[in-house]
Formats: structure tokens, sequence, C-alpha cells
């Protein structure tokens, strides 16, 4: 576990034996974990640059926490607006519906709609696609005795993801909604939008990594690919043991092998939270 994560993993813990105490009404053990709690937002925004986002955000959480624990000193009950913010740091996505139901489940007829879907999608990306081009160059690039099938890997894993990308929109959600109702209603939040690529992936036998950080409340993919591209690493990290690439479907202007800046300075706090077996 990276250093980052570590510290993102003891805030986490300290915020939620912190909220526990709260609920229980033992105020002073409640304050030291508070106290535990920005110590570990200090210590994890410390070396970063001024103009970080994560910085700021381990900043802000770090000074409500102190201030919690001011009060809570005094054995007063936090205010309500400051507690407010204090629960809405434990980020935790909605549980997704199964992603492989098994042959003889009546859902399975929508993993038949995804893959017509994602075939579909892949073959328009090969006709028209604007960035085609240079990522068929990336994926002549590789050399080896089973290149051209990680060509067609490399070429299908950006067919789904400019799919998903650029044919839904970014809204507010549950997080509850079923891939086939995000392609249904053209939009979902970034877990939603992050599933769907998953499941796209999934129907054409790739695999992918619903990846989450609570640090920045947000959901992403990682790709397994046999083969990536060394320009793409800003975007590749190393999670369950393997080489993953990172995309973001939110992010309207980032290329395949793309992530925005602050996705890329909190890559450490982002853990596997499903992966489509």
């Amino acid at each position: 576990m990276s250093r980052a994560r570590r510290l993102v993993a003891i805030a986490r813990e300290a915020t939620n034996q912190l909220l526990t105490f709260l609920d229980i009404g033992d105020l002073r053990r409640a304050a030291k974990a508070s106290i535990k709690a920005a110590e570990a937002y200090v210590t994890l925004m410390k070396g970063l640059p001024a103009t970080s986002r994560i910085k700021r955000l381990a900043t802000t959480r770090a000074e409500l926490l102190v201030a919690a624990a001011k009060v809570l000193k005094e054995e007063r009950r936090l205010p309500a607006d400051l507690e407010y913010a204090i629960r809405d740091f434990i980020w935790k996505p909605a549980s997704p519906p199964q992603i492989h139901p098994p042959a003889d489940d009546p859902a399975a007829a929508r993993w038949l709609e995804l893959r017509r879907v994602a075939t579909q999608a892949y073959q328009r990306f090969l006709e028209a696609y604007p960035d085609r081009q240079r990522l068929t160059d990336l994926a002549h690039s590789f050399r080896g005795r089973e290149a051209s099938m990680w060509q067609v890997e490399f070429l299908e894993a950006a067919a789904m993801y400019y799919y998903v990308r650029d044919r839904t929109t970014y809204v507010t959600g549950t997080g509850r909604q079923s891939s086939r109702e995000t392609l249904y209603v053209g939009g979902g939040q970034c877990l939603e939008q992050a599933r769907l690529l998953v499941d796209l992936l999934r129907s054409l036998n790739l695999k992918g990594y619903l990846l989450a950080s609570e640090l920045l409340r947000h959901a992403i993919v990682g790709i397994e690919l046999k083969a990536i591209p060394g320009s793409f690493q800003p975007a590749m990290a190393r999670l369950k043991g393997q080489q993953l690439l990172l995309v973001d479907t939110t992010c309207q202007n980032c290329s395949f092998g793309e992530l925005p800046g602050e996705v890329v300075e909190a890559k450490s706090s982002f853990e596997v939270w499903q992966v489509n077996e």
C-alpha cells in the first residue's frame, strides 16, 4: 500500500471512529479520533504544490476536523453544519448489481445488447474516429509474437472508452443505475459511467476494474491490457498486482491514455472496488 493510500485509510478509519463515538455520545474519544484524522490529512498534504487540488482537499478536511476536536474537547455536540460536512467525507458508492449473470438468468439479455453496442461502437471507431490513426500507429508499435492480438485489444479498449466518454453525459444521480439504464438515458454520474465502461469491456472479453477514491469522491476505470505504450505512463498504476491503464470517462478533454491533473495527483488514493471477473 502506498504512503498516500495508507494516510487516506488512516484518515477514513479515524473519521469513522469519530462518527461512531459521536453517535454513542462518547465525546472525549470522538475528539481524539478527530485529531488523529486531522493529523493524517496534514501529513498527506505536506510536500504537495500549493496549486494541488489534493492539498486543498486535505487542508479543508484537516481544518474541519481540528475545529470539531475543539468543540468536542469541551464536551459539546458538534453544530449540525460541521457534523454534516464531516459525515460527507465518508463516500460509500452504492453496491452495484451482479456484473456477470448466470446463463439462465433472464437479465443475461442485457449482455447481448451491450455486446451489440460494443461491437458497433468498435466498428464506427475503426471507420471514423479522428484519434484512430494515432492509436493505430501506437498499436502497431507493439512487438512480439502476439502483437496482432495486443493491437486489437488496445483498439477495442480505446473504442469503448470513447463511446462512453462521447455518448453519455455526466449528470448527478444515485449511483444505482444499471449499465442498460445508463445507455438508455444517455447519462449518469461518474460511478454509472465507469460501470458502463467496465461492462462494455466485459462484453468484448476485456478486463476492467471499477476504482473509487474517497479523497476525490470519484470513480474511474482501470483497464488490464497486455501492452500499454510507454507514453501513457502518467495514466498507469499498479493495483491488484496488475499494471492498469486508468481512464476517466467524465473528462471530455482527455484522449485515451490521458487523465485530468487532479486524478493523476490522486492516483494512489484509488482502490479497486470491483472487477468484472
